[in-house]
């Protein structure tokens, strides 16, 4: 999992459409360590004001082995993390 397929899914055009049409969406990332050792990783636009994803917002959720060090970097120590 790389940054650069990061930033495509919030760049795609339906994707960008639900973050403009409601104010409260941000662009998240979202990383879960699962039991098998992969990690899970959510994008979604997230819905500050019910804090959570937003519904019937584009999503895509990925199961990988690692991410690359740029990614990494931005995860740092956080399980979200904001994109802008």
């Amino acid at each position: 999992m790389s940054m650069k397929e990061v930033i495509a899914f919030f760049k795609d055009e339906k994707v960008a459409q639900s973050l403009r049409a409601n104010s409260s969406t941000i662009a998240t990332a979202i990383h879960e360590k699962q039991s098998d050792g992969r990690l899970k990783i959510t994008l979604a636009p997230y819905d500050k004001q019910q804090r959570a994803i937003a519904s019937n917002a584009p999503m895509r959720v990925y199961l990988v082995k690692r991410m690359d060090t740029d990614l990494e970097k931005v995860f740092a120590d956080k399980e979200m993390v904001v994109l802008q």
